[in-house]
C-alpha cells in the first residue's frame, strides 16, 4: 500500500483552455503517472509513465502545452505558497480545533439547559431507529416504545423541538437552513445531528 506524501496539481493550457491533472508522490517518486487531456487524441498526448519525479513530468507537458504554458499550481489541493507556509496551517488547525470545541461546548449546554427539561416534561426518551439515527421515542398506549411520529401523526410539541435543535445547529452553521413551510408534510428533522455532538446521555434519556 502507497504512501502518498503528497499530491501535486500541474495547470496547463491546451486547445486554447486551462487543464489540470493530479500526480500522487511517495517520498519523492511519482506514483503510476499518466497524463489526460481534453480535447486531444489519444496519441497527441505524451508518455509520462517512465517519470519518477514532478519535474520530469513538468518538463515533459511544458513541452507538450501551448506556448510551454505549464506550471505546478497546487500541492494537496492548495497553493504552493500555503503548502509550505507552516506558521499558517498551524494557527488554522488551532482554530479549527478551538471552534469544534466551542461547537461541542454550547451544543452540549444547549442540550442541558433547553432540551432536557423537554425530554422530563413530556416523558420522551431518545433510541435508535432502524437507519440508526437518535429518534425522540415515547411509549404508546400498550406501553410499546416507537417513535413520536409513529403514535401520533402530528405532534406540535416534536416539531417545536425540532425547530429549537434545527436553530441551535442553523445558528452555529452546522446547517443551512431551516424547512418549515412544507405544503404536504413536515420534514424538519434535525435533531439527530444535534444528539450525535452530545458527549453524553444522561441514562434516564437512553432507551437502545
Amino acid at each position: 500500500m502507497n504512501n502518498i506524501s503528497k499530491i501535486y496539481t500541474i495547470k496547463f493550457s491546451k486547445r486554447g483552455i486551462n487543464q489540470y491533472v493530479n500526480f500522487t508522490e511517495d517520498n519523492g517518486i511519482i506514483i503510476n503517472p499518466k497524463l489526460y487531456v481534453n480535447w486531444v487524441t489519444q496519441d497527441e498526448i505524451p508518455d509520462v509513465s517512465k517519470c519518477k519525479t514532478i519535474d520530469e513530468i513538468l518538463e515533459i507537458i511544458k513541452e507538450f502545452s501551448y506556448n510551454n504554458q505549464a506550471e505546478i499550481y497546487l500541492i494537496n489541493y492548495q497553493p504552493i505558497s500555503y503548502f509550505h507556509n507552516i506558521k499558517a496551517k498551524e494557527l488554522v488547525k488551532n482554530i479549527q480545533k478551538e471552534h469544534g470545541d466551542f461547537i461541542l461546548q454550547k451544543l452540549n449546554l444547549f442540550f442541558q439547559e433547553i432540551l432536557v427539561p423537554i425530554l422530563i416534561k413530556n416523558k420522551w426518551f431518545i433510541g435508535n431507529s432502524e437507519m440508526g439515527r437518535y429518534v425522540l421515542i415515547k411509549k404508546d398506549e400498550n406501553e410499546e416504545w416507537d417513535n413520536i411520529s409513529k403514535i401520533e401523526e402530528f405532534d406540535k410539541k416534536e416539531f417545536e423541538f425540532e425547530y429549537l435543535c434545527a436553530r441551535v445547529l442553523k445558528d452555529l452553521d452546522i446547517i443551512d437552513e431551516i424547512k418549515i413551510q412544507n405544503e404536504s408534510y413536515n420534514n424538519l428533522f434535525v435533531s439527530h445531528l444535534l444528539f450525535n455532538r452530545i458527549d453524553e446521555f444522561p441514562e434516564y434519556f437512553i432507551k437502545l
